[in-house]
């Protein structure tokens, strides 16, 4: 299947042409020329729209994310393996990979199962400092979670003097109330 940019709103909205779509299909208009334009990446395969400016596209087309990208008249055609690949790209910058292992994960990716150990164990490396960054939000967690206690007690009763007044023992009862 192959998408093409379809006018809609202040969004353009990458979706399967139909014999409608393609006679209403605008050829003279050229997102890639306009860098703050939002852009919204949607197919069959992936229902859920990813909106991302049109720079962000052009980007990854000259890093050379969408080696095989078909084009007509000038124009880049996103097809499923684009879209999938633009999903792929948000998904490990969310995860905090850089560009540059993003872009040898893509290399791999299309190289194929020849380089599934490489993918697989830079993967399990994001997999694993996802992990520590987890464990250091956790320990944030507990202590906002503390001091949301601390400082609910301290309302409620008053003055933090009589929050630090309470024993360790009954500070489960009074947290209780306020963990939630």
């Amino acid at each position: 299947m192959v998408v093409r940019f379809v006018r809609a709103s202040p969004l353009f909205l990458f979706t399967s042409p139909s014999a409608k779509l393609k006679a209403n299909f605008n050829y003279s208009y050229d997102p890639w020329k306009e860098s703050t334009t939002p852009c919204s990446l949607k197919s069959a395969k992936s229902p859920n729209a990813l909106i991302l400016p049109t720079s962000t596209l052009r980007y990854y087309d000259k890093a050379g994310f969408f080696p095989n990208m078909k084009r007509s008249g000038g124009q880049r055609l996103f097809g499923e393996h684009e879209i999938d690949t633009v999903h792929v790209i948000e998904c490990l910058k969310k995860s905090g990979m850089s560009i540059e292992d993003i872009r040898q994960f893509i290399a791999w990716a299309e190289e194929g199962d020849s380089t599934l150990g490489e993918r697989y164990k830079l993967i399990l490396e994001r997999c694993e400092a996802l992990e520590k960054e987890f464990e250091q939000l956790r320990k944030v967690e507990a202590m906002l979670t503390y001091k949301k206690w601390y400082y609910a007690t301290a309302m409620e009763l008053g003055s933090e003097e009589a929050v630090q007044a309470i024993e360790p023992q009954d500070m489960q009862k009074t947290s209780e109330k306020h963990m939630n």
